[in-house]
């Protein structure tokens, strides 16, 4: 095998150092290493590696001189070390140079870097104080925006009465509308089924409802009852003399305990040719007793004479004449009853009569009833089928 050359020897010396120095410098320029101590550990290399090639050269041009002849070994080997130091003096210039321009461009970076670098802070320095100001602005509309929904939140608080009271009222006029439509078609029938002699008395309010004298009057023209018994008097008792009028051989008795309306009723009566269909009866109110209670009722002179009654409308007493005034009517008249009568018990929408009608239908077992969802309400009872 063939031994290297002095001279490969020393370059691979040198290039080795070189490349190790450069190795150092690059970790420095990554910031692995400080650049200083970068730059001082790859000189140190570089100078080692110069000092390793000087004596690879003189160990081998040692040998070499034994070789040789005592006369040639003092020229050779001022030759060789000339040689080598001329080559070694260049190869560090040149190296100095790359050191020299490897720290100039370090430099300008790292000059370049740091106007970024502040270019870079100032700018996020900037946007961090918009974040800032928008943060705080925002924060500041939050804050406004839930005083107002706290204000909302009250005024709703406050509104809610009001919108449910409105709703109550809103619900009550839709029940008067629809009320109010059915007593007009109620109202247009009834015109339909007679031709008065004079101006209709009005219904509705203190009177009978059109609903409920349009039950009346069906009754009238299917069940054709002889008699015709009212607990009250006024504007019901026009519109049914009318219908028994129509019906032929029907009559109506009208029972009346005020002498001021018992007049007025008469009144109408005359008006609309009447009296010889119509009776009023002053029945002034009296005690009764019976069911374990007294009663103001109606006096039972008035209706001594009454049998076979077809039809039997409650109306009367008014409440004013006290407690549960409308019981007596049914142990005192339903005796005097045909079997098939049918008995109407009107504004059964009040809870004293709607308690009558409960006590009635305990009482008489015999009774049915059906209950019509009237202006005022009207509680209808029949007899069962035996």
């Amino acid at each position: 095998m063939r031994m290297p050359t002095v001279r490969s020897l020393m370059v691979s010396a040198v290039a080795g150092s070189v490349a190790v120095g450069i190795g150092v410098l690059l970790l420095g320029v990554v910031d692995v290493l400080a650049l200083a101590d970068a730059i001082q550990i790859s000189v140190g290399v570089a100078c080692l590696g110069v000092l390793a090639a000087i004596l690879i050269g003189q160990r081998r041009v040692d040998g070499k001189v034994q070789r040789l002849t005592r006369s040639h070994r003092k020229h050779a080997d001022s030759t060789t070390m000339h040689e080598v130091e001329a080559e070694l003096r260049a190869r560090m210039r040149d190296l100095a140079h790359q050191m020299d321009e490897i720290a100039a461009a370090l430099g300008e970076d790292r000059v370049m870097f740091a106007a970024h670098s502040g270019d870079i802070s100032s700018g996020l320095s900037g946007v961090e104080d918009r974040v800032a100001s928008k943060v705080a602005d925002l924060s500041t509309r939050v804050s406004e925006l839930s005083e107002g929904t706290s204000e909302l939140s009250r005024g709703l608080s406050e509104l809610r009465p009001r919108l449910d009271k409105l709703a109550v009222e809103m619900k009550a006029l839709e029940r008067s509308g629809e009320v109010g439509f059915k007593q007009l078609e109620a109202y247009v029938d009834l015109r339909g089924l007679i031709q008065p002699r004079a101006p209709m008395p009005a219904l509705r309010g203190w009177a009978a409802s059109p609903d409920v004298m349009r039950l009346l009057a069906e009754t009238l023209w299917l069940e054709h009852p002889k008699l015709i018994v009212e607990c009250g008097s006024g504007s019901s008792s026009v519109w049914l003399g009318y219908f028994a009028q129509h019906n032929g051989s029907a009559r109506v008795v009208a029972l009346e305990h005020d002498e001021r309306y018992l007049e007025i009723s008469r009144d109408l009566v005359r008006a609309h040719g009447l009296a010889d269909v119509v009776e009023i009866r002053h029945a002034p109110l009296i005690p009764w007793e019976g069911e374990g209670a007294t009663y103001l009722w109606y006096d039972t002179g008035a209706i001594e004479d009454l049998t076979d009654i077809g039809l039997l409308f409650v109306d009367g007493p008014p409440r004013q004449a006290g407690p549960h005034a409308r019981f007596p009517a049914m142990p005192l008249l339903l005796p005097r009853c045909a079997h098939d009568v049918v008995i109407v018990l009107d504004d059964s929408l009040r809870d004293e009569e709607s308690a009558i009608s409960d006590q009635w239908l305990a009482a008489y077992p015999d009774l049915q009833r059906s209950v019509r969802q009237f202006d005022k309400g009207a509680h209808v009872f029949t007899r069962r089928a035996t």
